[in-house]
């Protein structure tokens, strides 16, 4: 992304996670169990394209590896319609490309 927020055309998947932090910990720092986010902005020209995007991105029945963690598959909990990213110009086109989201979540227990 440029300085002034113009980015290469799209398709793109912008992915974030949320993971156990040192506040969640049990106060006998036992294993304990963490429900955890996996948020998947899809992007794409139109709200069709991230449509089509969306529905290539097979998270669902995933299982995400973590050393020392022991993790549940993936499950698909939320899914939002295209908008359009205002924050964000296609350098290409001057236009602002369209973006839906993708929520999954998982649960996750230390292991070691």
């Amino acid at each position: 992304m440029t300085p002034d927020g113009k980015v290469p055309a799209p398709p793109w998947l912008y992915v974030t996670m949320s993971l156990p932090t040192p506040s969640e910990r049990s106060q006998a720092r036992t294993a304990a169990l963490y429900t955890c986010r996996v948020r998947v902005l899809v992007y794409a020209g139109t709200a069709q394209g991230a449509r089509i995007v969306a529905d290539k991105v097979a998270l669902e029945g995933k299982r995400p590896v973590a050393t020392g963690w022991s993790t549940s598959p993936l499950e698909l909990v939320n899914t939002r319609e295209p908008v359009e990213d205002r924050d964000v110009t296609v350098v290409t086109t001057g236009k602002h490309p369209m973006y839906g989201v993708l929520e999954y979540q998982f649960t996750a227990a230390r292991t070691a």
